[in-house]
């Protein structure tokens, strides 16, 4: 059986090298107040590592799934796990986490793959 420790390690040493600051959060279990139209409660959950921006190919973007603009972000796995929903903070701007599919072979993540969206 194949050991892919060693290959989430080489991803993670790629991402980190190319990659750029980035910064995950989530607001679990906050109640949302349609009055004053904000959330209280909740913890808040970060994850901060490296990402690399990947451009959705022209044949992707339909408008509706994958919109202009959208654009793929590769972080690594040794970070933490991303989920949907989740803001993403890179290169100074937010964006949504929209899908995040991970790699893993054997059920060793490698790398998260986020489809991001302002």
């Amino acid at each position: 059986m194949f050991n892919y420790t060693g290959m989430e390690a080489t991803a993670t040493a790629l991402i980190n090298h190319f990659g750029a600051d980035t910064t995950i959060t989530r607001t679990g279990g906050a109640t949302f107040n349609p009055g004053t139209g904000s959330y209280t409660g909740g913890s808040v959950t970060t994850l901060t590592g490296k990402g690399v921006r990947m451009r959705f190919d022209n044949s992707e973007i339909d408008g509706e799934i994958v919109k202009r603009g959208d654009f793929r972000l590769l972080f690594g796995a040794a970070s933490g796990a991303p989920e949907v929903d989740d803001n993403v903070e890179f290169s100074s701007n937010d964006y949504r986490a929209m899908q995040v599919k991970a790699t893993s072979p054997a059920g060793t993540a490698v790398m998260y793959d986020i489809h991001c969206r302002r």
